[in-house]
């Protein structure tokens, strides 16, 4: 089974490139056009979003690896590199894995560029002085796009800022912006895919490659003497030069290196009780749906179990008014054990009910190795019927989806412990127990919970499900205690490094409200639909496995033996595509400082660390701060994590702020491959420090016209962390919807006013450099999307849309803020980009639109009549067919590399589902400017009956804002 086709950069298609000659992969800027006039609010912009775009590689790195880089050529082996490196095996060639000037020496700056007319800039007069350092070399230009190590960042270069030590921190909630607007932040996957020449067999930790002090990695980016030591560039420490170096090592040659611990055999008596790695998958199903329905999830489930690996253990729950745990011993009945799903049972109770003890464990009787008890699972999944009450029409029918997920948590609690390794001192030691328990539970639903724990609505179908109002009222009587419930299972879910997975199709809510903590704080899924016979649940979950890559097509084995050796037969099975029981850690240099983490993670347990990772915490918090340290339960390959960082440190004693070059940044990953092998992705990052001046009481500044000038700013990752910033908040106050939106134009209007050049007063004077006249457009349309409506929304519909956006990469999430819209006609049968405006409404052209959760295909009026005409089906109107043609095919890829699967639909301008394109566009025309359409006639295809203001307007508001002097208080 090969996996779905990888997600390409947004703004891009396929057949759009190959009529181009190339497919621009890079080119992320492709597709989007700005909303701005160019005479009145930029300078020199180009209308098309397009452009070549960086590598993103730093010039001023350490020069004392030249040499050494010159003496290997590239060559990208295809076998992990060995830590004990054999000279007899050949010379090894590790692979550079970009530009050959990555190691030059530095290049001066030319004269400072004049400051921006009325903007806040820095200061000029008396009393500021020179930059710190006067040779500093120029920034690279922000890459916009993610590079090889799985990062994207919001600048390319960022200043270092005073901060007074008697200053208070400020409130969590408050989300305090830095003199640089936007924060130094930065998009990561840890489980990017790499190459294989970057894998490191052998433990970094015993072979001298972590520091002692710590816990940091050695990377070509630590200073070291040859054949004598090395310096941890976060603590400053020295450490002994492994025994067994070589200057070849790839951890010298890249940023990103990936260490395979060596495999660890169990005990004759660990092998006896069933101690060993076997992932978990415990599937919960609700047998209270529709018969056709329930039999196209039987199907479904029963395809799964050829995606798993065949030592994983299987559990089988299904629930309706009462729960049943099935045993899927071998036995020739099928039996399984009734719990009433009536009220909440502690883990004692439900060992008691579940005869788990000892003698009767758990592992043999309801989890069971997959290639021992296909047989009998599938029997029992076969066998499952709808619920035998009949429910009355006015009445729901009874759920106890609570007690059905706390007794599959039971299950994978009831696995046997291992013996946890005594860590080094240290807050993020590499020698970290491995992980012997983890996996996912399942839970398919097509309806709320309406008995027992986890309850969010009545059996009464007169009482209806919580909306936004109702949340914001406090009317909400099911809430409080279901989110509650759902916290616990969290909690218990993260102890066994299990992760909650949620599919629910129904037309109505189900309550994922109240689950979304037991989701996205353990690295779960939600995915939501209609119906269980539906394609969107067919294919969304086999690309739910398909992305996880649970088990390599052909192989069987990981590649790798317990004494290191490669197995050549095996290379596919080196890449890991999914991870189970990951912790996350970041180390900084000390001018660098964590604000926090946002993304699907919770803060690891306090541990006595270092003076130096106690320092590398910054006090104003953002997502989940006051930690460097980070866990979750599973991540795939698509997982993506917004890292904030803080570069405001505390006054030194000369009142002069430590001006260096560089700052490091490293991002250790530990996690468990679903085949049992421990692993440390480890990527290690240096990102020069932008030159700052000195007022006369001591304050640093920098100078806004350096940044824009160098193009250091990257538009679409700015917004992607600004819009997770603002989820963050909602997710905190879900009461203040308003305040939230004032928050962010409150940030619009200092970005604006920072980077632009205007007079005092006049709105017209107003100019912003290419590098950020797109930015307003972005929280233009980040304000209108659904993370910001209350009405015509569920909360259901909410939480699910915010899970994808807290999760996914740049690409992905842009497309949920500003959605790509993409014109065809007759003139021009090939996808044209055009602005996501009315005025795009044409009756002589197609749209297709790509919202990410949603693609449509809307027909002008014209185009439609032809349509009903049945022209595509004359052959003299065979350009007209391979129009159609054309646009469905571009739609098609787009279905086909989207995970979860989105909806579809195809429709005319006047059609009912044309409302989910009219309502993303900005209003240029509306019913109020009475448009009319040609030759007497009115066409209203392209009004949109809404009172909101248009772009237009918008800016108006927002150059007005910017010019106007702020009052002090």
């Amino acid at each position: 089974m090969q996996g779905h086709v990888p997600q390409q950069s947004y703004g891009g298609y396929p057949r759009q490139a190959d009529y181009q000659g190339l497919y621009p992969t890079q080119d992320v800027k492709q597709g989007y056009v700005s909303y701005q006039d160019p005479a009145t609010l930029m300078e020199g912009h180009n209308a098309q979003y397009g452009g070549g775009t960086a590598e993103g590689t730093y010039s001023n790195q350490y020069t004392q690896l030249q040499h050494q880089m010159n003496n290997y050529n590239y060559n990208a082996n295809q076998t992990p590199w060995q830590q004990q490196y054999a000279p007899q095996q050949g010379i090894h060639n590790p692979a550079n894995t970009n530009d050959t000037n990555m190691f030059a020496p530095p290049t001066a700056v030319g004269a400072a560029a004049a400051p921006h007319v009325g903007g806040a800039v820095a200061p000029t007069g008396s009393g500021a002085s020179a930059t710190t350092a006067s040779h500093v070399p120029p920034p690279p230009p922000a890459a916009e796009c993610t590079d090889e190590n799985g990062l994207r960042w919001t600048w390319s270069t960022y200043p270092n800022h005073t901060r007074d030590g008697k200053q208070e921190a400020p409130s969590a909630a408050a989300l305090t912006l830095p003199e640089m607007v936007i924060p130094l932040a930065c998009m990561y996957t840890p489980l990017f895919p790499i190459d294989a020449s970057r894998m490191v067999i052998g433990d970094p930790t015993a072979c001298g490659q972590q520091c002692q002090n710590c816990g940091a990695f050695w990377s070509h980016h630590c200073y070291r003497e040859e054949g004598k030591f090395w310096v941890c560039f976060s603590c400053q420490r020295r450490n002994q030069l492994p025994p067994h170096y070589r200057p070849e090592h790839p951890a010298l040659h890249n940023d990103t290196v990936e260490y395979i611990l060596p495999l660890e055999q169990p005990t004759t008596a660990q092998a006896t009780r069933g101690v060993g790695f076997s992932p978990t998958f415990v599937f919960i199903i609700d047998t209270c749906i529709a018969v056709e329905e329930l039999e196209a999830l039987k199907c479904n489930i029963q395809r799964c179990l050829n995606w798993l690996p065949p030592q994983s253990l299987i559990g089988l729950v299904s629930f309706g008014a009462r729960v049943s745990v099935w045993d899927l011993s071998g036995s020739s009945l099928s039996r399984c054990y009734s719990i009433r799903g009536d009220r909440a049972y502690t883990t004692a109770e439900l060992g008691n009910m579940l005869q788990l003890n000892d003698g009767l464990p758990a592992r043999g009787r309801f989890l069971v190795p997959l290639e021992e008890c296909e047989f009998t699972l599938t029997t029992s999944i076969e066998g499952l019927q709808c619920h035998d009450g009949v429910t009355p029409v006015n009445k729901r029918p009874l759920r106890a989806t609570g007690t059905a997920v706390s007794a599959a948590v039971r299950l994978l609690e009831a696995l046997p412990e291992v013996p946890v390794k005594k860590e080094m001192s240290g807050a993020a030691p590499a020698g970290v127990a491995p992980v012997r328990k983890a996996g996912r539970v399942l839970l398919f639903t097509g309806g709320p919970c309406t008995r027992g724990p986890g309850t969010v609505v009545s059996i009464e179908k007169e009482s209806m499900m919580r909306f936004h109002r109702d949340i914001i009222e406090g009317e909400t009587p099911y809430y409080e205690a279901a989110f509650k419930f759902y916290n616990e299972i969290q909690l218990r879910l993260l102890d066994v490094n299990a992760s909650l997975s949620v599919f629910a199709e129904s037309f109505d809510q189900i309550g994922i409200l109240e689950m979304r903590q037991a989701v996205d704080q353990t690295g779960g899924t939600f995915i939501c639909g209609d119906t269980f016979d539906h394609q969107m649940f067919t294919i969304s979950l086999q690309r739910y496995f398909d992305l996880c890559d649970l088990r390599p097509p052909g192989v069987e084995s990981s590649g790798i033996s317990s004494a290191g050796d490669i197995d050549g037969s095996a290379p596919g099975a080196l890449v890991a595509n999914s991870g189970f029981g990951v912790k996350l850690h970041v180390h900084t240099s000390d001018d660098t400082l964590v604000s926090g983490v946002l993304g699907p993670c919770v803060a690891a347990e306090k541990t006595s660390g270092t003076k130096a990772h106690r320092a590398s915490i910054s006090p104003i918090e953002i997502g989940v701060g006051g930690t460097t340290d980070w866990r979750v339960s599973t991540i795939d390959q698509g997982t993506t994590y917004t890292v904030v960082f803080d570069t405001a440190t505390l006054n030194k004693v000369d009142g002069m702020p430590q001006q260096q070059q560089n700052r490091f940044i490293q991002f250790v990953t530990h996690f468990t491959t679903p085949l049992g092998e421990s692993r440390i992705r480890v990527t290690s990052v240096a990102l020069p420090i932008a030159p700052v001046t000195i007022t006369a009481d001591g304050v640093s500044t920098a100078n806004p016209q350096y940044f824009s000038e160098y193009d250091t700013f990257d538009q679409t990752c700015a917004a992607t962390v600004l819009a997770r910033m603002t989820v963050s908040i909602l997710e905190k106050h879900p009461s203040k919807w308003n305040d939230a939106k004032r928050w962010l134009d409150t940030v619009l209007v200092r970005f604006v006013r920072r980077y632009g050049s205007f007079t005092p007063g006049s709105p017209e004077s107003l100019r912003l450099r290419p590098c950020f006249t797109l930015f307003p457009s972005f929280v233009f349309n980040l304000r209108r999307s659904e993370y910001f409506m209350v009405l015509n929304i569920s909360p259901d519909e909410s939480t699910f849309k915010r899970h994808w956006l807290m999760r996914e990469s740049v690409d992905n999430c842009v497309l949920m803020i500003q959605p790509t819209l993409h014109s065809y006609d007759m003139e021009t049968p090939t996808a044209t980009a055009v602005p996501l405006d009315s005025c795009s409404l044409r009756p002589d052209n197609i749209l297709l639109m790509d919202a990410f959760f949603n693609i449509h295909i809307m027909w002008g009026t014209v185009i439609f009549a032809w349509i009903q005409a049945r022209y595509q089906d004359n052959p003299e109107y065979a350009h007209f067919a391979q129009l159609l043609e054309t646009v469905e095919n571009e739609a098609t890829m787009l279905l086909d590399m989207r995970y979860p699967y989105p909806r579809f639909s195809r429709t005319d301008a006047n059609g009912s589902e044309a409302r989910h394109i009219k309502t993303r566009m900005n209003p240029t025309t509306t019913h109020h400017s009475g448009a009319r359409g040609g030759n007497g006639v009115a066409d209203l295809s392209d009004v949109i009956y809404t009172d909101d203001a248009s772009i237009v307007k918008f800016m108006e508001s927002l150059k007005q804002a910017v010019v106007t002097p702020e009052s002090k208080k």
